[in-house]
């Protein structure tokens, strides 16, 4: 995952943690409702549960994107040292070829 993505992705989570704090703020205490509880408006209270619904399903939806890069960055760093593996496991073969080379071409008495 580019690091613009993931930068975007942490640009979005700094924005919904703001979003969540003034929200919060907005938000009755316990202190506020003492002795009011029979005043509440009810559809006050049902706009802030809705809200919180769809930041939660705003949170899940970032927190899945973020384990997915996750996941992709680990399943990317085992394929290339699958590849530098391999790579190696090549050169080796190589120069082993390159070496019987040079012996064959040794004259008998140089050694």
């Amino acid at each position: 995952m580019s690091e613009d993505r993931m930068a975007r992705v942490e640009e979005l989570l700094e924005m919904l943690a703001g979003e969540i704090a003034a929200i919060r703020a907005e938000m009755a205490t316990k202190q506020d409702l003492d002795g009011v509880a029979k005043n509440v408006d009810v559809t006050l209270l049902g706009r802030q549960m809705k809200e919180l619904l769809a930041m939660k399903d705003d949170v899940t939806v970032l927190t899945a994107m973020v384990q997915r890069i996750d996941n992709t960055m680990v399943r990317q760093m085992s394929d290339v040292l699958t590849e530098v593996r391999a790579e190696h496991s090549r050169m080796d073969r190589l120069l082993n070829r390159v070496r019987a080379l040079e012996d064959a071409q040794l004259p008998e008495g140089s050694c």
